[in-house]
């Protein structure tokens, strides 16, 4: 099993906001998914029928985020860095 980490910067419509959206892709299907962010919890959410599950933070410019995602025991991690 593998746990993809894909991020992207979005605009938040609703608060005019700039956020990080997280998305988490994996093989399980319809189960909890962690997300962590600099080794702090940042959400549990539950994975689709697709195996992807979605997480979302404000961001800071020129800092560097460690971003973990943990499935069934299974780990995942990035460093993105915001510019």
């Amino acid at each position: 099993m593998s746990i993809e980490i894909n991020i992207e910067k979005k605009l938040e419509e609703e608060f005019d906001t700039e956020m990080l959206e997280i998305k988490a892709e994996t093989n399980y299907k319809n189960t909890e998914i962690s997300f962590y962010i600099d080794e702090g919890h940042l959400a549990t959410t539950m994975t689709d029928n697709k195996g992807v599950a979605i997480a979302g933070i404000s961001y800071e410019k020129d800092k560097t985020y460690f971003i973990e995602v943990e499935c069934d025991g299974e780990r995942s991690s990035v460093e993105y860095e915001i510019k």
